[in-house]
């Protein structure tokens, strides 16, 4: 069975925010965030149950930056 997940648009608009915002900070630290963002994603569809439950989302963070 394969997982799936939902990145609801206004967690869209949050990241590219914060991508913006890193990209502002250093040239390719945005990058760095964009791949610890993804790795994080790519963990929960995988091990889902790993995270905890808030509300009916898993909301984890990312390993790296505060997001």
């Amino acid at each position: 069975m394969t997982n799936s997940f939902l990145l609801l648009e206004k967690a869209q608009e949050e990241i590219l925010k914060a991508w913006e915002w890193y990209e502002e900070r250093e040239s390719g630290l945005s990058d760095r965030f964009k791949q610890d963002v993804a790795d994080k994603i790519n963990s929960v569809v995988a091990n889902p149950l790993f995270y905890p439950l808030k509300g009916k989302f898993r909301e984890p963070t990312t390993n790296v930056f505060p997001f």
